[in-house]
């Protein structure tokens, strides 16, 4: 049964079973959105992008060996890397989605298996409750496959993993600190702030062009992003684009990301 906690977008991540299909249906709306501004700014290839193609590949082929191990581990050990009230996905996980394939879409949940034995008392939250299935986990493991975020193909810790397979990763992530001083996390995360200031210099940017300056929240860049977003985002309410603005500007961890676009209309 849904708790309604009155606590913003949080109703939604703190229930048990969370709102699955409203938690798919605002990453959806934020992807629609992404997929315009990508579409309006036309922003230049990084080549940022094609490291993160590579190693993003090299990860999925150690986890393509154990296709299914995630089922097993789920139903029967003490597994919690797939086991969150929120999925771990951030901003610049659907920009990076989108820039590869314009046409991607979070996949619909699963919510007969997703409902079903929903919780491990096992894995609890810093409250002492029990936490749910990632709304992107189905039967056979990540329904999200290839397209899964940067944070879960770095996750050395997962149980489900041979130690076989951990030791690769080991050896993958050392590698990428020695080439290039992080990790997955940090290599995507680069990639992002170049990104942005990619946006903030596009030729469709009304007014002066300096680094960041269209993400600002003062006076000033908050009226430039009104006079954007009514030429190219007339189908949104003010309040949707605030969010999805706040969104974009703010490096939120993943469960602040995903707070924030619940608080969507959908």
């Amino acid at each position: 049964m849904i708790q309604n906690l009155q606590i913003g977008g949080r109703v939604y991540l703190e229930a048990n079973p969370p709102d699955y299909r409203k938690i798919v249906e605002n990453l959806n709306k934020f992807a629609d959105f992404a997929r315009i501004l990508i579409q309006k700014v036309n922003p230049p290839p990084l080549p940022e992008i094609e490291r993160i193609d590579n190693y993003r590949k090299r990860h999925l082929e150690i986890f393509s060996k154990q296709t299914d191990f995630s089922s097993q581990i789920h139903q029967e050990g003490e597994c919690s890397c797939c086991y969150q009230n929120y999925p771990p996905i951030k901003a610049h996980d659907i920009f990076y989605l989108l820039l590869k394939n314009p046409k991607f879409k979070f996949p619909e949940p699963d919510l007969e298996w997703l409902c079903t034995e929903n919780t491990k008392e096992s894995v609890a939250n810093l409250e002492g409750k029990p936490r749910s299935k990632c709304v992107f986990l189905g039967p056979g493991g990540c329904r999200l496959k290839d397209d899964r975020p940067a944070i879960c193909l770095a996750y050395i810790g997962c149980k489900g993993l041979t130690q076989s397979s951990r030791q690769l990763l080991s050896i993958l992530a050392e590698e990428m600190v020695k080439e290039l001083r992080g990790g997955m996390v940090s290599l995507v995360s680069d990639w992002w702030r170049k990104f942005l200031e990619s946006i903030t210099k596009s030729n469709c940017i009304e007014g002066p062009k300096s680094k960041y300056n269209f993400l600002l929240g003062d006076f000033n860049q908050r009226y430039r992003r009104q006079r954007f977003s009514k030429k190219h985002f007339s189908e949104y309410t003010e309040r949707d684009l605030e969010v999805f603005w706040d969104v974009i500007s703010s490096d939120d961890d993943w469960w602040r990301f995903v707070d924030k676009v619940m608080k969507l209309s959908v």
